[in-house]
């Protein structure tokens, strides 16, 4: 299974983001199953709905 990895810690900009084959060692990291064949508009529509979900959720560990 091919994973990439994309990371970033918090504070940084956009133009510190990581990407790999093997985890970043950021603290916010995203991972992508390359095999799955998803589409970059897959994936963008995939990340929107996480969006969504941090931003609604009022649960630990997103409760502020």
């Amino acid at each position: 299974m091919a994973i990439q990895y994309i990371g970033i810690n918090r504070g940084q900009q956009s133009g510190d983001v990581t990407t790999g084959a093997a985890t970043t060692g950021k603290q916010i990291e995203l991972s992508v199953d390359l095999a799955a064949n998803a589409t970059r508009k897959e994936v963008l529509d995939s990340l929107d709905k996480l969006r969504d979900f941090i931003v609604n959720t009022r649960a630990t560990p997103f409760a502020q």
